[in-house]
């Protein structure tokens, strides 16, 4: 099992919600991914994850503008800061990395807004970035050939 796990959060059929699934996309056929990360589109229930024998987890999730608070809340009913707190609890040992990408809105539709869209690249260069940090990660291109899945399997907490 990889030590990082790299998840994209959201609903790809919500419009900006979707921006996880979407980073998580780029990720995977990037060649700057390291050999250690592993990256997978999330869904919207962070709680079907196990993440135990993980050292580091980042997570790329919609965040409604105006949210108050440290960490923004996301657009989902149990929020991911929420999520994350709750599998800290079973695995206290794992570093949690919350990247939140503001949205104005969420709403039903497939594709992301042009404006969120653009912002795919940079929080693509932001995860690669957060991982390289982290001790012990490769700094080895991944040789991924395999597309994203949907199965299960910045604030750092």
């Amino acid at each position: 099992m990889k030590s990082t796990l790299i998840v994209g959060v959201g609903n790809s059929l919500m419009g900006a919600d979707g921006i996880g699934w979407r980073v998580a996309e780029a990720l995977w056929t990037d060649p700057r991914l390291p050999d250690d990360a592993e990256v997978l589109c999330g869904g919207t229930d962070l709680l079907r994850l196990s993440v135990k024998e993980r050292r580091r987890v980042i997570i790329v999730d919609a965040a409604l503008q105006g949210a108050a608070g440290p960490i923004p809340r996301t657009a989902h009913a149990l929020s991911v800061p929420e999520a994350v707190a709750l599998l800290k609890l079973e695995s206290p040992e794992v570093e949690f990395t919350l990247i939140a990408v503001p949205v104005d809105s969420v709403e039903f539709g497939d594709g992301l807004p042009p404006a969120v869209a653009a912002k795919v690249p940079e929080i693509v260069a932001k995860v690669i970035g957060a991982c390289r940090a982290a001790p012990n990660c490769s700094s080895e291109p991944s040789r991924n050939s395999e597309s994203p899945t949907s199965s299960p399997s910045s604030a750092t907490t």
